[in-house]
């Protein structure tokens, strides 16, 4: 059983070592996006028509095209006068539509379940290793109760 709950813990920990170290692109503050834009180092803006941190712009810095998400205060893709910035400054843009992927939405869960299910059943293990305990305890005082009074009875 022990081993099991350790093959149990070890999986979860290396699942969840594995998605934090998946590709991973720099954020840049959308302040520091529209100085960008501003200067026409932009390249690119990629946006996704859902809300969040889903909007990537092509950099250029040095030479070389850096690709980073874009951390915005709103959802891009409803807002005009971006779209007419982008459109001002002469930055090709796209709004794309994210088909539903279950594989990306476990990808997505799976370290918050992490978080929250380890915990939980750290301490149901425990509290499951408590009373197993209690109950063996148990057992061996009432047989012992039961030899002090057989004792105490054949003695007198």
């Amino acid at each position: 059983m022990r081993y099991k709950v350790i093959n149990f813990v070890a999986v979860f920990a290396v699942l969840f070592a594995v998605s934090a170290t998946a590709e991973h692109k720099d954020t840049l503050a959308y302040r520091t996006f529209i100085d960008y834009a501003n200067q026409g180092v932009v390249q690119s803006v990629l946006i996704s028509e859902f809300g969040g941190n889903n909007m990537e712009a092509v950099i250029l810095n040095d030479d070389a095209e850096l690709t980073y998400y874009i951390d915005k205060p709103y959802q891009a893709d409803a807002d005009i006068l971006f779209i007419e910035f982008l459109k001002e400054k002469e930055i090709p843009y796209k709004i794309y539509k994210r088909k539903f992927d279950q594989g990306q939405l476990w990808a997505s869960l799976l370290p918050a379940l992490i978080m929250f299910m380890l915990p939980t059943v750290v301490i149901v293990t425990l509290i499951i290793i408590v009373i197993v305990i209690l109950r063996k305890v148990s057992r061996i005082e009432r047989s012992i109760n039961k030899l002090g009074e057989s004792g105490g009875a054949n003695g007198n």
